[in-house]
């Protein structure tokens, strides 16, 4: 949680500041200050990570490294900002440090600051040495002075306290006061806010602001998006949700929350959740530049959930990020949004975004799309699930994992003092059991009841039995899924329940055992809950799932692919009956008939897995190409088909890419082609040239596009401009610099210009950077300028020097040997080590350069004159005759 101000809400409360709030009518050029100020908030401009908005001419500002700013705000037209008003500005901000220090002890003053903002002519040169912060121990003096004189206590100390901490812009006192409104506006535009909602955004902003609020980055996200498109992050609209949209309203119940009857977002929210030993450590990992996708896994109950919301928030209030709960399966065109808004806010040294995703093992096709991020991406993911991550959770480069393990007992004391109670009605034995489990649930249960939580089940479903007998069966049915973690969607509970009301959701005897799960899904409480409220009412899991499924309309993709996955849950439950066989291959065969391929496919998976293999293979049947309709339904066809025809798949796919604008696995299909004949290589790259003049580029997605060319034999005339564009497009990146520098047969002048351009800043003198190095070096001299061989030969003596692997050096200094004039070659001589019996065959070598080089220098010179050229450096000669003997 953000701490509280220097300048506390109390000291607001006092006569002499509340004053401004009510002279705030009229001061539209600090409103419209405030305004850039709140804009600025969405990208983490200028580092700043909350606003605290005093109204009139005040605007507080807390910086990303704790630092706070405490601005006044002045507009002076008609009279001009004199010796007496200055003075008065600084007797306020002296005010705020004498108030700080009281509040939070002397060191206080190293982290307060203090700016004046004043679109003003200043009077004289006393007030211009004021802003300009010179003569600041003598005008300290004469200000304290005049201060006590006037009756205020006033320290000198304090005084230049303030001057040496302030920052001063002074305007022009014709400044239009609208700039910064526009400035803000511009703000919102390159956040994404629609152009011509602008207006309405900006004057959202205002209006919301309440006075005396701390305002951070999610509330302003959260007031902006009903400006922003549908697929837009932070529109709240979609699959993903801003994290204050799920910050809990009113107030929290500690007993609720423990005990699963209440949503993670509210423990978030009222700081209801127990602070864990390992959240630093994961703090880190997750800032960390080295890892950009994070797995949390643990035991289920172990509060991974809560303990991942709690850090992204924590860390968004500082500043450190953006994060978006993922509550869905994006659309494709809400992943290509995120990826740009990242992407964006990058661009504008913004903060990471991250993608919060719980349970990802329930997401196959959101772990195919992480795949594909790159390392070097502002787009990071941080996601938990319930074991140990497998095979089938390899997100791909840059992933991490961290073990949820134990609960520590100062853990186990904390939560129990939250409870209202204490590890002693536990015993021992029980306690020491229940900490190794690391099933933070199952400990609050037995805090809170004093008792297991199947009695605490039992209790439970005796209650809603007595109060609303006929929403049993729904919230039978709503465990039955949470069982699992999975929710239901909303649509589908018009199918299975006569007169459903969606009022029925908002009856008290619902009230905790109810959440929302975005996008129009809901959900029961926590699956351990839920599986006791199941196993309490004596039900059997897979019948009830096999009902809802056999519910569906076929027709509604939602309802449909909910069935299909009701029905893959009833097969893998233990408890599944061999005599409910018939009745699935009925469910299977009646969603396939309206099915996409992914939608058949997976219908045939589960045919087989109960033993219908024939029925299986009949219903794959139907897994014709028309049935291909988005991103992982061309995926899994061309997965399907590569292996039984591949010139066919190849055909077929490249036609969905081209009928679609879809981006979903076009990487894995322009690997494809690398297979393929000349006349297929030539279709995909151009399919590719079309993708990557619209659309952003990631890392990988360049890379592979300048592996397709590198290796075609006869690259289309216009490969050179296409990989300067994706140069242009890319994220730097030592793999797609080196995949270029191979592709000889596409380096003209202008791309290996921009080649170097691109690859200066990535040079290191170890590993792969340095490979690149040498990379340039060997193609340096198909085009590149004088001066542009100069600087990277700069770069390569550099590296030289700076290496400390006698292997790297070596191939560097054999680079720097064939790319250097003749003039240079005694310079990168002096650069190698001195000369010894047993030097390695390469080391020979690039001597053998370097003295032939010298050889053609001291030839050129002597041409000049038929003599020994007397101004001809004796080190030279020497060197090359030392070279010459030892060769």
């Amino acid at each position: 949680m953000i701490h509280d101000w220097l300048v506390t809400q109390r000291t607001l409360e006092e006569p002499n500041r509340s004053g401004g709030f009510h002279a705030e009518k009229g001061f539209l050029f600090q409103r419209t200050y405030a305004a850039w100020l709140l804009s600025g908030l969405l990208t983490n401009a200028d580092g700043i990570v909350a606003v605290r908005y005093e109204g009139a001419q005040d605007v507080d500002i807390r910086e990303n490294d704790g630092c706070e700013v405490y601005v006044q705000v002045k507009r002076y037209e008609k009279t001009e900002l004199d010796w007496s008003r200055t003075r008065g500005i600084l007797r306020r901000f002296e005010a705020d440090l004498t108030s700080a220090n009281k509040d939070g002890g002397g060191s206080i003053a190293r982290k307060i600051k203090f700016k004046i903002v004043a679109a003003a002519t200043p009077s004289d040169v006393d007030v211009l040495a004021i802003f300009r912060g010179v003569r600041s121990k003598q005008l300290s003096k004469q200000i304290a002075s005049e201060l006590q004189a006037e009756g205020f206590s006033s320290d000198r100390d304090r005084i230049l306290s303030v001057l040496e901490g302030l920052e001063a812009e002074i305007l022009p006192a014709s400044f239009p006061g609208d700039v910064f409104r526009l400035m803000a506006e511009a703000r919102l535009a390159r956040f994404g806010v629609d152009p011509d909602k602008i207006d309405e955004a900006v004057r959202a902003i205002l209006d919301a602001v309440t006075w005396k609020q701390t305002i951070n980055s999610a509330m302003v996200m959260d007031w902006v998006a009903p400006y922003l498109a549908k697929t837009h992050p932070a529109s709240n609209v979609g699959s993903l949700r801003s994290f204050i949209s799920r910050a809990a309203k009113g107030t929290g119940s500690g007993k609720m929350f423990y005990t699963s009857q209440a949503d993670v977002w509210t423990g978030i929210s009222f700081g209801l959740d127990v602070k864990r030993a390992i959240a630093p450590a994961i703090e880190q990992l997750v800032l960390s530049p080295d890892y950009s996708k994070i797995i949390l896994h643990g035991p289920s109950g172990a509060g991974k959930s809560t303990l991942a919301r709690r850090i992204l928030w924590d860390l968004q209030q500082r500043g450190d990020l953006v994060a978006f709960e993922v509550n869905a399966d994006p659309t494709d065109s809400e992943w290509e949004h995120v990826k740009r808004f990242a992407k964006r806010l990058g661009q504008q040294s913004g903060p990471p975004t991250f993608l919060l995703i719980d349970d990802i093992h329930d997401n196959p096709n959101l772990i195919e799309r992480i795949k594909d991020l790159d390392v070097v991406s502002n787009l990071r993911i941080f996601s938990t699930t319930w074991t140990a991550p497998h095979k089938s959770l390899e997100l791909g480069a840059g992933s991490g994992s961290v073990e949820l393990k134990q609960i520590t007992r100062e853990e186990a004391v904390a939560a129990a003092k939250a409870l209202g109670k204490d590890l002693n009605g536990i015993s021992s034995i029980d306690l020491k059991r229940l900490l190794k489990a690391g099933q933070f649930i199952v400990l609050n249960f037995a805090l809170s009841e004093g008792g297991s939580l199947q009695k605490f089940a039992h209790r439970l479903l005796s209650k809603l039995e007595g109060e609303a007998p006929d929403l049993v069966d729904f919230y039978l049915d709503l465990c039955a899924c949470g069982a699992t973690d999975w929710s239901v969607p909303n649509c589908y509970l018009h199918q299975g329940y006569e007169g459903w009301n969606e009022q029925n959701l908002y009856r008290p005897a619902l009230a905790g055992l109810v959440f929302d799960a975005g996008v129009e899904r809901i959900r029961s409480g926590h699956r351990i809950l839920s599986a006791a409220v199941i196993e309490a009412a004596s039900a059997s899991r897979p019948p009830r799932l096999l009902v809802l499924a056999e519910r569906a309309d076929p027709k509604d993709a939602v309802q449909r692919r909910f069935s299909i996955a009701a029905i893959e849950q009833a097969v893998e439950d233990p408890e599944f009956k061999s005599a409910s066989v018939t009745v699935v291959a009925r469910i299977a065969s009646r969603l396939a008939l309206d099915g996409f391929y992914v939608d058949i496919r997976r219908c045939a998976r589960v045919l087989d897995s109960i033993g219908l293999g024939k029925e299986s293979i009949e219903l794959m049947a139907l897994a014709t190409f028309d049935r291909v309709q988005s991103g992982p339904d061309v995926a899994a066809y061309r997965a399907d088909m590569e292996p039984v025809d591949a010139i066919l798949a190849f055909d077929n796919v490249l036609e969905f890419y081209i009928r679609n604008n879809i981006m979903w696995g076009v990487k894995s299909f322009l690997h494809m082609a690398k297979l393929a004949d000349p006349d297929r290589q030539r279709k995909a790259v151009d399919l590719a040239r079309n993708r990557v003049s619209n659309m952003q580029v990631t890392e990988g997605d360049a890379r592979v596009i300048a592996e397709l060319m590198a290796i075609m034999r006869s690259p289309p005339s216009y490969s050179s401009e296409l990989a300067t564009m994706l140069l242009a497009k890319a994220p730097r990146s030592v793999p797609l610099a080196r995949a270029l520098a191979h592709g000889h047969k596409l380096l003209s002048p202008g791309l290996l210009e921009a080649l170097l351009e691109y690859s200066l800043p990535l040079l290191a003198p170890h590993g792969l950077p340095a490979k690149l190095a040498s990379n340039l070096a060997s193609v340096a001299r198909r085009g590149l300028s004088r001066a542009d061989r100069d600087r990277l030969l700069l770069a390569l003596k550099t590296l030289i020097k700076d290496c400390l692997h006698d292997h790297t050096r070596m191939l560097l200094l054999r680079s720097a040997a064939h790319l250097c004039e003749p003039s240079d070659a005694l310079d990168i001589l002096s650069l190698a080590p001195a000369i010894t019996s047993d030097e390695s065959s390469a080391l020979v070598a690039t001597r053998h350069i370097l003295a032939r080089k010298i050889a053609e220098y001291e030839l050129e010179r002597s041409e000049v004159s038929s003599s020994e050229d007397k101004s001809f450096p004796y080190s030279l000669r020497n060197s090359m005759a030392e070279t010459t003997a030892t060769s």
